[in-house]
């Protein structure tokens, strides 16, 4: 059978009856309820009764006429456990649904779930159908029913945008604070989707702008994160808490994201309510660290204009700065060394580990970073050690830098200092401790050799 897969699978239980309800074959389905012996709910392999298929399909005639010679309407298949009402509603087809509420015998079917814990009123409206979903709800289906996984019909509406879907269910006192299993109600949804104007319906209707989910996230990170700017808008204007949740704020998700009208409006609202620009998440890393994380140099250059610290530190010690050298951010690296920055930089810096920004340039092999570093700082860089007592030069070596050991060893770098395996710079050039330990003993050889001649 060439269309088998409507179906689910090709069966050998198929039979005719089946067939003629999916393909509309009317005349066949009268001709088959003339005979008494006729099962009206036979089922296939699937457990799809012949009016679960008409409905599928939305041929409404063939589901009256079943549903008038007392075909059951709830049977459940044994896919998902859909029944005929969930085959129409999610296909959108509102005339069937239609006939299917003047045979319903009890009410509380119509908030029938499937094996997901879904409604058909859930159905239609993760599909957008307008039309059946105001048929159900006038029909009394619930409209705060949740699924499996706690998401209602206004989780499915705000996500994908289906504004008549919103109204109707808000119209029928739809409860847009109700949290799914992420503790996300739809107004999260329709900020992390970019839906500004079903945002303001739900706001309208009693949506919190601020309400954290369960990593801390609010609606405006969300918004802010994914740089869905009208949102982010809407959200401001109505008075979303630019503190409440995560630590690791709207304004890092909008920078860390290059998104720079979020992050601007963000940072104008901070000014003008006397938040502090420079506040740090669980890391200790501030809105500037999130710009040198992605070298967004504008979010940089904006978040300098309106005074944010060039020169914080986060929990490991490391300014925007280091952490831009250390992830080769070259263009973050290059902006910062401009001269109008070095008085605050502090070049000499360490982190909890001793390294400086030119060492960690240096250890990650970022010879471009180093270069600009060097090409700024002075002498006194080159004779710190970090807590392995290894300078500059010996980091630049490990990692193959060449034009930076150049540089080092032409401005004077200690060619002799002893890191703490007993290493020169010279030996940490060997791609190996053992290979190293080799170089030393031939090194020691050859100057011995050397003496003697002497």
């Amino acid at each position: 059978m060439s269309d088998g897969s409507a179906f689910g699978t090709a069966n050998c239980s198929t039979t005719p009856f089946h067939l003629a309800a999916y393909y509309n074959h009317i005349g066949v389905i009268e001709e088959l309820l003339s005979r008494a012996s006729i099962n009206l709910d036979i089922v296939d392999d699937n457990g799809r009764t012949p009016l679960d298929l008409a409905s599928f399909q939305g041929h409404r005639d063939i589901v009256e006429l079943l549903l008038s010679n007392s075909a059951t309407l709830f049977v459940a298949d044994n896919i998902t456990r859909r029944t005929p009402l969930h085959a129409a509603a999610c296909n959108g087809h509102a005339d069937s649904v239609q006939t299917m509420m003047s045979y319903m015998t009890n009410s509380a079917h119509i908030d029938c779930v499937d094996c997901y814990g879904r409604t058909p009123l859930m159905l239609a409206v993760m599909n957008g159908h307008f039309g059946v979903a105001q048929i159900l709800v006038e029909h009394g289906a619930q409209v705060d029913c949740a699924d499996k996984n706690l998401h209602t019909a206004l989780h499915a509406a705000a996500a994908n945008g289906t504004e008549e879907c919103v109204e109707i269910l808000i119209q029928y006192k739809a409860d847009p604070t109700v949290s799914d299993y992420k503790s996300r109600t739809p107004v999260h949804f329709a900020a992390q989707s970019g839906h500004s104007g079903l945002l303001i319906t739900l706001l309208r209707a009693g949506g919190s702008p601020t309400c954290p989910d369960k990593i801390g996230y609010t609606p405006l990170h969300w918004a802010s994160y994914n740089g869905h700017e009208k949102c982010v808008d809407v959200l401001m204007e109505n008075d979303a808490d630019l503190t409440a949740g995560s630590s690791f704020s709207p304004l890092h998700c909008a920078i860390i994201n290059d998104h720079g009208y979020c992050a601007e409006n963000i940072l104008d609202t901070m000014v003008g309510k006397s938040i502090n620009v420079d506040v740090v998440d669980e890391c200790g890393r501030a809105a500037t660290h999130a710009a040198a994380f992605g070298d967004h140099v504008e979010c940089l250059q904006m978040l300098l204009k309106h005074k944010a610290k060039v020169d914080v530190i986060d929990n490991l010690g490391r300014s925007p700065l280091m952490l831009a050298s250390q992830l080769g951010q070259f263009n973050v690296v290059a902006y910062l060394m401009d001269n109008i920055f070095l008085e605050k930089l502090k070049l000499t810096q360490q982190d909890q580990f001793g390294n400086t920004a030119l060492h960690l340039a240096c250890i990650k092999g970022h010879e471009n970073c180093g270069l600009t570093i060097l090409e700024k700082c002075g002498d006194e860089i080159m004779s710190i050690a970090n807590q392995d007592q290894k300078m500059p030069l010996h980091v630049a070596a490990r990692s193959g830098c060449v034009q930076v050991v150049q540089n080092l060893v032409t401005r004077g770098a200690d060619l002799f200092s002893v890191d703490n395996e007993g290493y020169m710079p010279i030996l940490c050039c060997a791609p190996s401790i053992k290979i190293a330990e080799c170089l030393d003993c031939i090194l020691q050889a050859m100057l011995n050799a050397k003496k003697e001649n002497d």
